[in-house]
């Protein structure tokens, strides 16, 4: 089983860099996540353009893991996620739509 939960950066560059609410979020639910504490193969994955550094990813030869571990940092992603959008005040502007679709794209 492989699992892996981030927050896609809504600003920047592309290079993965969050802003400090997103980031200390995700932190946090890191430092309560041990068995999630695995680092990115560069051979599948474009650990640096893509993903922050605070991600969350685990393999695990195990089922229960999935209710164990993955499952509550998941729901405490999503939770904490959404909380943080509610608090961002979004880019309505024409700049800010094909800028963050340009990163969705690649």
């Amino acid at each position: 089983y492989l699992a892996m939960a981030d927050f896609q950066p809504l600003h920047g560059d592309g290079n993965a860099e969050l802003p400090r609410a997103f980031r200390d979020a995700l932190i946090d639910i890191r430092g309560r996540s041990p068995t999630l504490h695995g680092k990115l193969s560069g051979r599948y994955y474009e650990g640096t353009r893509y993903f922050s550094e605070h991600i969350l990813h685990g393999r695990f030869a195990d089922a229960s893991a999935v209710e164990d571990s993955i499952l509550p940092a998941f729901q405490t992603c999503v939770f904490e996620y959404a909380a943080l959008l509610r608090r961002t005040t979004p880019d309505d502007s024409q700049e800010g739509r094909c800028h963050v679709g340009n990163l969705q794209a690649a």
